[in-house]
């Protein structure tokens, strides 16, 4: 009778341990496939931005450097922020913009005096409404003098987009679009700024 028993326990035991490796190795509950999103496929235009000054490579603010793809609530909290569960940024919203940037401005061979630095401040999915949404970014932009690395001229840009749907694949486009608009908007402004200032030319 006791055999019996000790074999019962010791079959438990195994069971029991069975389960729980299975549960380490994945064999719970399965996890759901994430969505990946970048701007798209870009196709350079016809009509290529001329930058008057070097744009440096976009950085972000720490509170960007992510990959997960966020929304704000305005009609309830707009200072709360959200995540989809089930999307993600194929890279950093700074690298997504970089790629886009590259695709808009002319190759330039001049050597120019002044730089424009660009940093991604804001980049949401903003709902305004249950089932309306617009993609809000914001760029803070410098012009640099590249001699001794002083600021000449600053602003802050912000431009958005109209999602088409309440969800992650809509906010995905309308972010790239927006991205866009602020991209020309910033370079529009240096090249404005560099006229005015004698040694950017």
């Amino acid at each position: 009778m006791k055999a019996s028993m000790k074999t019962t326990l010791i079959f438990c035991f195994i069971v029991s341990l069975a389960t729980a490796l299975t549960a380490c190795m994945g064999g719970g509950k399965p996890r759901a496939n994430i969505a990946k999103y970048d701007f798209g496929v870009l196709v350079k235009s016809n009509q290529l931005l001329q930058a008057d000054v070097d744009v440096e490579e976009i950085t972000a603010s720490d509170a960007l450097s992510y990959q997960q793809m966020r929304y704000r609530l305005s009609y309830e909290n707009p200072a709360q922020v959200f995540y989809y569960t089930e999307s993600r940024w194929i890279a950093l919203p700074s690298e997504l913009l970089n790629t886009q940037l590259a695709g808009l401005l002319k190759l330039s061979n001049s050597q120019n005096q002044c730089s424009l630095r660009l940093k991604l401040q804001g980049f949401d999915q903003l709902f305004v409404s249950k089932s309306n949404s617009i993609g809000l970014v914001s760029l803070s932009a410098t012009l640099i003098d590249k001699k001794n690395t002083t600021a000449l001229s600053h602003t802050f840009i912000t431009e958005q987009a109209p999602a088409s749907a309440a969800n992650a694949q809509a906010g995905a486009k309308a972010l790239a679009l927006a991205s866009e608009a602020t991209l020309i908007k910033a370079i529009e402004w240096a090249n404005s700024q560099a006229k005015q200032i004698a040694i950017c030319h």
